[in-house]
């Protein structure tokens, strides 16, 4: 339980982190949706190294 509150706390961070350099960028800042692709994929990176997942469940993928 604690590991898995420490990895979508990593997870929470990261995003944050991600939406705040966006949002305060000197240069045009990226759209949302590339923001949004961005926050998924840092989430999905930590989660995989977290957790050894090996699927995403994304048909797509």
């Amino acid at each position: 339980m604690a590991e898995e509150v420490a990895t979508f706390r990593a997870i929470a961070d990261a995003v944050t982190g991600i939406v705040i350099s966006e949002l305060f960028r000197d240069s045009t800042p990226a759209s949302r949706a590339a923001i949004a692709a961005l926050a998924g994929d840092a989430a999905w990176g930590i989660y995989v190294a977290r957790t050894g997942a090996q699927e995403s469940g994304d048909p797509d993928v």
